[in-house]
């Protein structure tokens, strides 16, 4: 126990200040002690007598408080312990299902041409052509026909380094296979075919041949290539021209120089 603390009689723990005398009756100046933080607190009092130790109902009392707070304590971590394997279970039941549902997602994509193919979704493809572009055909027209008469490899698992696979759709017996790509609508074709003409667009933006070509072709399909490259094929025919005009004008000035040398 602390210097100068001591306990009353009705067991609460105190702290004694001083000592009077009163008509030969010794009492004692005290401050009681907090439960809560153990320090003296409030005004001082004066008690008739104090005693050293606290009476065995107060200990007992004090006692079955501590028991009883730790109980409570007990139970509410136990609670807590069982909240949080909860939680973690259910991160991992996430978790697991997130996983499937990816794989699954994967899956279903990979098989998703084979259900349109054969439900006769597919409309259209566009058949990637390096030279003239890509075209847009329609499926089981004339344009397309010869492309099945022999029965044509539709379908191509192709893995990649991550063990993720997809379908592509191809054309066989050729050395040089050129891909397929499949469609629901001429809508779809159109704006899978858009960025492969801008990307030519883009690598023949010097060349006039190419880049009238591409535009062209991609005209003919419904694909409207954006302005910028019409603008520049413009530009490039303007300057072609004009070295054109200047080589014929000086052909013709040398010919009309040997011309004057013979007269």
């Amino acid at each position: 126990m602390k210097p100068n603390r001591a306990f009353v009689e009705d067991g609460r723990e105190v702290e004694v200040l001083a000592k009077i005398s009163v008509d030969a009756a010794c009492q004692f100046v005290v401050r009681y002690i907090s439960e809560e933080d153990d320090e003296p607190h409030g005004k001082p009092c004066i008690v008739n007598r104090y005693f050293e130790s606290a009476p065995t109902d107060k200990i007992d009392d004090v006692i079955m408080k501590r028991r009883n707070r730790l109980s409570e304590l007990t139970d509410i971590l136990e609670a807590k312990q069982t909240e949080l394997k909860a939680i973690e279970e259910k991160i991992r039941e996430q978790t697991s299902s997130l996983k499937s549902a990816l794989e699954t997602k994967d899956t279903d994509a990979a098989l998703a041409r084979v259900y349109q193919f054969i439900s006769g979704k597919i409309t259209h493809v566009v058949i990637r052509n390096g030279y003239q572009g890509p075209s847009i055909q329609v499926v089981g027209s004339e344009d397309t026909a010869d492309r099945w008469k022999d029965g044509l490899r539709i379908l191509s698992l192709v893995g990649a380094e991550n063990r993720q696979m997809r379908w592509i759709l191809q054309k066989d017996g050729s050395r040089d296979p050129q891909e397929v790509i499949p469609c629901l609508s001429k809508q779809d074709a159109i704006e899978i075919a858009m960025p492969m003409y801008v990307n030519l667009c883009r690598e023949s933006i010097n060349s006039v041949d190419n880049l009238a070509r591409y535009i062209a072709n991609a005209a003919k399909y419904g694909v409207m290539v954006p302005q910028e490259f019409v603008d520049r094929l413009a530009i490039l025919r303007k300057t072609d021209n004009e070295k054109k005009r200047e080589q014929i004008t000086g052909q013709i000035a040398k010919l009309q120089g040997e011309l004057a040398q013979l007269g």
